[in-house]
């Protein structure tokens, strides 16, 4: 054997001896160390809620919930000017009277107090009643009396009714205190009968005026056409206007120039004899 052949035969063997190593101690690195392997952490489990927990969030406000306001206070009327119209000497019909009507006074009223007095002059007992927005609010029967409202809206419709009780057929007068920055009353079923019976002919109608201004007065008395005269007296002072018609008529619109401090009356007459019962209808305003 050369020496050539003799190196390469150690070679061979040192190679195979270094092989031998590597692969022992691949092997010990794997199975015989005695690190142990990690496990992937199992998933939590979070326990229920108990039922007071449950409850408790069941409770708890909502984070986009609102809160409700309260609602606004409707705020009080102010209550309007106190207005006065008394209707002088109005003969009232006997309830018993199968012809006869009953007297009907309407106006509307702001916010605060009415006031309607009743003061017989003559012929019994009357039965006044006072009505809102078609309402009946109290009744009375007798020679005297006052019946009273008051109302918080700003606008109520009044009526006040007035028949002679049983077979009477009084003669009274009629104050109303209303609150109403226009005060503006009609007066229905009244009469206008004429010179042959003065007690039911026409109306005499009292009011004080708050500042200077027009006292107005529209009236109708049916289809039949009479002479009529509507006078305006100062009470207490000097002021006195009449006029009279020409020819005959049916209604009548007129207005006065009138003023505080004093009251003013208005009279309005039929200038004719007349034929018998006839219905008035006639409507005041005053400053």
């Amino acid at each position: 054997m050369t020496n050539m052949q003799r190196l390469v035969l150690v070679l061979a063997l040192l190679f195979a001896v270094l092989l031998g190593i590597l692969l022992a101690t691949s092997l010990l690195g794997n199975n015989g160390g005695s690190s142990t392997p990690t496990l992937p952490p199992s998933p939590s489990v979070s326990a229920p809620p108990s039922s007071s927990a449950a409850a408790s969030a069941s409770l708890a406000p909502s984070a986009s919930a609102v809160p409700s306001s309260s609602p606004s206070p409707t705020p009080t009327a102010t209550p309007g000017p106190a207005a006065t119209i008394q209707f002088v000497q109005l003969a009232l019909d006997a309830t018993t009277d199968p012809g006869g009507t009953t007297r009907t006074i309407a106006f509307t009223a702001q916010s605060g107090p009415v006031s309607v007095n009743l003061k017989t002059e003559s012929g019994g007992n009357s039965v006044v009643c006072l009505l809102a927005n078609g309402k009946q609010l109290s009744c009375q029967t007798g020679v005297s009396g006052t019946l009273s409202a008051a109302s918080g809206s700003k606008s109520v419709n009044y009526q006040v009714t007035l028949r002679g009780s049983g077979g009477a057929t009084p003669v009274v007068g009629v104050s109303i205190t209303f609150p109403a920055a226009k005060p503006k009353v009609t007066v229905t079923n009244a009469r206008f009968d004429g010179t042959a019976n003065p007690a039911y002919n026409g109306l005499q109608v009292v009011t004080t005026p708050r500042a200077k201004g027009y006292y107005h007065v529209t009236a109708d008395w049916g289809g039949h056409p009479f002479l009529y005269e509507v006078d305006l007296i100062e009470q207490g002072g000097p002021g006195l206007k009449t006029v009279q018609s020409t020819t005959g008529s049916t209604n009548v619109s007129q207005g006065f120039a009138v003023a505080p401090p004093n009251a003013w009356m208005i009279v309005i007459k039929n200038n004719e004899t007349g034929f018998g019962i006839t219905g008035l209808t006639a409507t005041f305003t005053w400053p």
